[in-house]
């Protein structure tokens, strides 16, 4: 198996390797200034004609232009004296020390080209990307943009991509003065554009487009993962990832910051170099913790560490040192490219040993790692390979695609944790809903078993306590002619006796409240709670009861089970009986509410305190008297179950002293 995802690994190594060289060279070669077929200079010379920007749109000013080092010259100087050029290509030399140890990479330069036009003339735009730091550029003469303040003493950096208009005549002359002393590039690094207004717009817009589609898809992507990281806290992933969007999406948003030509150069560098680095802190902890090489001591005491140094040097260094040392700047850009090619290797080494040693649920988080790796080196291969040789026209930076492309990757691979959650949680759902009906189904079973043993129980006590009760009866009746002591212990067997009916009651009640409804028919409500009256009749008048009966005129029907209904109301009844005294009153009545039938069974009995009120529908709860054989507590709760039973509802309302009204709401039947 080890074998097989060794050669599954390397397949997709090669695929993906051979995806991503593909892919950027393509990008190379048809969105490139450098390989853009147009016309070039040559010794500082553009020649131009009418059929010039009809074939091509577009010409980048790259080759052949005047350099002046460390020098800054005015148009009238180049008037009154000849001076002698130096020829550069732009992007050649990253800053003035022209790569020359014993040069300062600090001071001022100026950039001179002609241009030519042999044909009519022409109204043309010139784009000029960043220019490092402050700068000047004056066209036939006349200064026609400038940023911050240029020169040695007054210096002033100030960074903005600008675009100039002007009417190529004749002889056109371009000069662009430039001085840097605070960034570790300085001059004119990315060649400017020249062409008609409307191709520089759409060149602008496009690229616009470009960086606004991976910025804001990015930024949306951070926001959910965050969201879903901050609201179920379960997952850090969730929590890199979106740092990772988050800071990648800050660091292609340059291009908008450009257009403001924000004073605070330093800066805006240093945010724009460190969101960069937290970007790939956070690609290095996502690789960690998938991996689990997070518990290793190299990861947490080097690769980790330097991680977060390397986020911090990119703020310091900028900020802080390049302005007041020289020394940094040579010494930065070989420390970023250090740090670029650790991170290849580490990310590499641990993404090949989670495949091998299988940390990752079937393997594709892994194989996303190594994807993620082989696009992040071969990003930071192509950087270094076509170092002054690749500018992108309409679209963005190598680094920039695969950034984008390792979001989508990791979009991806958080997309199948998702699922693999989801679908984990719906087998734990499925295999707990199916332990709950086994549990179920032995608990009811248990249940069942257990009401059929207690029913049978009361069947059998109940023929022997009868014949105990019949035989002391009969000596009752049978006058016969015992001592003293013998009624004594026939009175004692006779309480004794009538707890054991009660109970035997009680068992009975207790087995039979817990059956199903039964079969429900159409019922007259009028009649039904007339044949209650005068079946509980006889029994309250045996007790000295006033019992009062107050019905509608009109038939209201309903759907019930006459048997288990009349059941409610008898105890409804009898628990009256029992709390009202000899002389009072008991009233059955009954009205119609808004499609429901509302039976009430009130009294004028002691009442109920009001502390007992909540609780006298709880099973085995009794406010009577403690001797047991004047109830066990199942009245009230058998006759809530039973409205519940037909879906009704029953409600109690008491004063003590006054009495006490029990109200059942059913609904009516209509049809």
């Amino acid at each position: 198996m080890k074998k097989y995802n060794i050669l599954k690994g390397t397949l997709i190594v090669l695929i993906v390797s051979l995806l991503a060289i593909t892919g950027l060279n393509l990008l190379y070669k048809y969105d490139n200034k450098y390989t853009y077929k147009s016309i070039r200079a040559s010794n500082g010379i553009l020649t131009i004609n009418n059929d010039t920007f009809t074939k091509n749109k577009l010409v980048f000013l790259i080759d052949d232009w005047e350099f002046y080092n460390h020098k800054i010259f005015k148009p009238n100087d180049f008037i009154k004296q000849h001076i002698e050029p130096e020829y550069i290509f732009i992007g050649q030399y990253p800053d003035f020390s022209m790569r020359k140890e014993n040069q300062s990479p600090y001071g001022n330069a100026t950039y001179r080209m002609k241009i030519k036009n042999e044909g009519k003339d022409k109204v043309l735009s010139l784009e000029i990307p960043e220019i490092f730091c402050a700068s000047e550029v004056w066209i036939n003469g006349e200064i026609v943009s400038k940023l911050g303040e240029v020169g040695t003493e007054k210096y002033r950096p100030k960074i903005k991509n600008s675009v100039v208009s002007f009417v190529a005549k004749k002889d056109t002359e371009i000069i662009i003065n430039v001085s840097n002393f605070s960034h570790y590039y300085s001059g004119m690094y990315y060649p400017p554009a020249l062409g008609e207004t409307k191709d520089i717009s759409n060149m602008i817009f496009y690229r616009l487009l470009f960086y606004s589609i991976i910025c804001f898809t990015t930024f949306a992507i951070a926001v959910f993962s965050l969201a879903v990281w901050f609201l179920s806290k379960k997952s850090k992933l969730y929590f890199y990832f979106g740092c990772m969007c988050i800071f990648f999406a800050i660091h292609v948003s340059y291009p908008f910051v450009h257009l403001l030509g924000l004073p605070l150069v330093n800066f805006t560098y240093a945010v724009e170099d460190a969101s960069y680095f937290i970007a790939v802190l956070c690609i290095i902890c996502i690789n960690g913790s998938i991996s689990k090489i997070e518990e290793n001591k190299g990861y947490r005491f080097l690769i980790l560490p330097l991680g977060i140094t390397m986020c911090i040097v990119s703020i310091v260094i900028p900020v802080v040192l390049l302005p007041y040392d020289i020394y940094f700047v040579n010494m930065y850009g070989k420390l970023i490219d250090i740090y670029k090619y650790i991170v290849f290797i580490y990310i590499f080494v641990s993404s090949l040993v989670s495949i091998y040693k299988r940390t990752c649920s079937k393997h594709i988080s892994s194989y996303i790692l190594v994807s993620v790796n082989i696009v992040f080196g071969i990003s930071v291969l192509f950087d270094a390979v076509t170092s002054n040789r690749f500018e992108p026209i309409f679209t963005g930076w190598q680094t920039e695609y695969c950034g984008f492309i390792i979001v989508i990757l990791f979009s991806i691979m958080m997309i199948h944790r998702n699922r693999m959650i989801i679908r984990e949680n719906e087998k734990l759902t499925k295999n707990l809903e199916h332990e709950v009906e086994v549990r179920t189904s032995e608990l009811t079973t248990l249940l069942n078993e257990r009401k059929k043993f207690l029913a049978d129980v009361a069947h059998d006590l109940k023929a022997p306590v009868s014949a105990i009760q019949a035989f002391i009866d009969l000596i009752k009746v049978g006058n016969i002619h015992v001592d003293e002591e013998t009624k004594s212990y026939l009175y004692a067997i006779n309480q004794k006796s009538n707890e054991v009916q009660n109970r035997v009651r009680s068992l009975q009640e207790f087995t039979s409240q817990d059956k199903e409804i039964g079969i429900s028919e159409k019922i007259c409500l009028n009649d039904f709670i007339k044949e209650i009256y005068e079946n509980n009749l006889p029994d309250t008048q045996a007790c000295g009861v006033n019992f009062e009966l107050s019905i509608l005129d009109k038939k209201i029907y309903a759907k019930i089970n006459k048997e288990r209904l009349a059941r409610a109301f008898e105890n409804l009844i009898y628990n009256a009986l029992s709390f009202t005294s000899y002389d009072g009153k008991i009233s059955l009545s009954m009205n119609k509410e808004d499609g429901f039938a509302v039976i009430k069974v009130s009294d004028n009995g002691k009442g109920i305190p009001p502390e007992n009120i909540p609780k006298i529908f709880e099973r085995f709860f009794t406010a009577r008297d403690t001797d047991i054989s004047t109830g066990q507590g199942l009245g009230l709760y058998i006759v809530k179950s039973i409205i519940k039973e037909h879906n009704g509802e029953v409600f109690v309302d008491s004063q003590l002293g006054k009495g006490t009204v029990f109200t059942i709401k059913l609904s009516l039947c209509f049809s």
